[in-house]
């Protein structure tokens, strides 16, 4: 009887995870972000007032928007042990940060005066001359 020899099977290659440099993450999310909302996106985002429908504020919030989340998925991506990467072109748009207004108090911190004071007699406290 003959016995085959088995052939040692090499143990799978370790892949490891895909990594963007920040600058190729944010030329892909910027790219489908403009194709959303972008000034010819599908989507549209309407401001406050209905005067307000430029293309600025469209291309603006792509790229915004873009940069977030770029540097929100790379943030993640170096907490997993991915190594830094330079980005020349991410590292100069300004971060722009959603600045929340303090909240006012429900309550009033301070007694607001009265606009209009009622009217009451009040005993005069006149002291009548004394008869001659």
């Amino acid at each position: 009887m003959r016995f085959r020899l088995r052939r040692r099977q090499s143990a799978p290659e370790v892949v490891a995870a895909p990594a963007l440099t920040q600058d190729q993450l944010f030329a892909v999310v910027h790219e489908r972000l403009a194709a959303f909302v972008g000034s010819e996106g599908a989507w549209v985002v309407t401001r406050r007032s209905h005067d307000d429908r430029d293309p600025i504020f469209h291309g603006m919030l792509a790229r915004s928007l873009a940069h977030e989340l770029s540097a929100a998925i790379h943030d993640e991506q170096l907490l997993v042990g991915v190594e830094p990467t330079e980005s020349p072109v991410t590292a100069a748009i300004p971060a722009m940060r959603a600045s929340t207004p303090p909240v006012e108090p429900a309550a009033l911190r301070w007694e607001p005066q009265p606009i209009a004071v009622w009217a009451e007699p009040t005993p005069a406290d006149v002291s009548v001359p004394a008869p001659r």
